[in-house]
């Protein structure tokens, strides 16, 4: 370290090697596409485009410190989801930035406490989302933003959907 100044001490961020295989340019490519064209048939407002995005937070140690080329922004790692307990929170955020109560998906039947407010808590073992479960936030979802055949929304998965079609959303 001392004779190489360009490198230092990093955390890096851990990253999936399913995200980091599958965020490129075709598949981008493709999402933009498909949000155009879905978005020229149905002219959504921003307030009914949204994202929905699920992350796993474990309970166990941060990766170690890595040596980097110093300025560089993000340092990242392959990261296991074997250690610790997992705990899958799911995210809906809308193109002018509103937000939707969380999904939080715990191993156990122990609810949190402190959560924010409308935050729907669901067990499951593993701590990961099932289809059950899925679909079960998709109700949540659809009771936050309360689209009609009138007023669609656009989900992250590229689906239109409106209160008569909830159940394909």
């Amino acid at each position: 370290m001392n004779r190489h100044k360009e490198l230092s001490l990093r955390q890096p961020e851990s990253t999936s090697l399913s995200t980091t295989s599958s965020f490129n340019k075709t598949n981008t490519t493709t999402f933009f596409s498909n949000l155009e064209k879905l978005y020229k048939k149905h002219n959504f407002a921003p307030n009914m485009i949204w994202n929905l995005d699920e992350t796993g937070c474990m309970t166990v140690t941060k990766p170690p410190k890595v040596i980097a080329v110093r300025g560089t922004k993000q340092v990242g790692q392959i990261a296991s989801a074997e250690r610790g307990t997992l705990t899958t929170v799911l995210f809906f955020i809308s193109a002018s930035g509103g937000n939707n109560s969380p999904c939080v998906y715990i191993p156990t039947k122990n609810m949190l406490k402190g959560a924010p407010i409308g935050t729907k808590g669901m067990a499951n073992p593993s701590g990961w989302m099932t289809e059950e479960i899925f679909v079960e936030s998709l109700k949540h979802f659809l009771n936050h933003v309360q689209p009609t055949v009138d007023k669609k929304s656009f989900n992250y998965y590229g689906q239109s959907c409106n209160a008569c079609e909830s159940a394909s959303c």
